[in-house]
């Protein structure tokens, strides 16, 4: 766990920046594609049926959940600590013509810039919390924005 500090805050920044040139390469590895899959199949059972949900994918980097759920019709809204991983994400998601169906906001999941019960459903997916300068706070603004009281790590 990160120490509470902005200079903490700040190198995990930097590391994130630098990983997003190569974070997505994982998931064309068998170990990535099988993550990929597992997960996607726990996040499906957990998504509201009204396409018009507001979803919050929380540290959710470089879009891996984040562009689908758009492709699927959601209102989503990406946040992360990470410039990088935010421009790898928008990238992706101007190529498939969804850039203007997501809400993209640099932001540490510790801090949150949304109101009280903005989000129909909450994800954090791949380990976000733990990475957290302060998990305990990271969960309690997760669950502070979340309308449905549901969570998916």
């Amino acid at each position: 766990m990160l120490e509470d500090s902005s200079e903490e805050l700040e190198n995990a920044r930097k590391e994130w920046d630098e990983l997003s040139k190569r974070y997505d390469g994982y998931f064309s590895t068998f170990e990535g594609k099988l993550d990929r899959y597992l997960r996607w199949r726990v996040i499906t059972e957990c998504l509201p049926e009204d396409r018009a949900a507001r979803i919050l994918d929380a540290g959710g980097g470089t879009g891996i959940v984040t562009l689908p759920l758009a492709k699927m019709g959601y209102r989503v809204t990406l946040c992360d600590l990470s410039p990088g991983q935010l421009r790898v994400a928008e990238a992706k998601l101007q190529k498939q013509g969804l850039l203007e169906k997501v809400e993209i906001k640099e932001a540490d999941i510790a801090a949150l810039p949304f109101p009280d019960e903005s989000f129909d459903l909450v994800l954090c997916v791949r380990g976000p919390i733990s990475l957290a300068a302060d998990s305990l706070k990271a969960a309690g603004e997760l669950t502070r924005v979340m309308k449905i009281r549901i969570f998916s790590s």
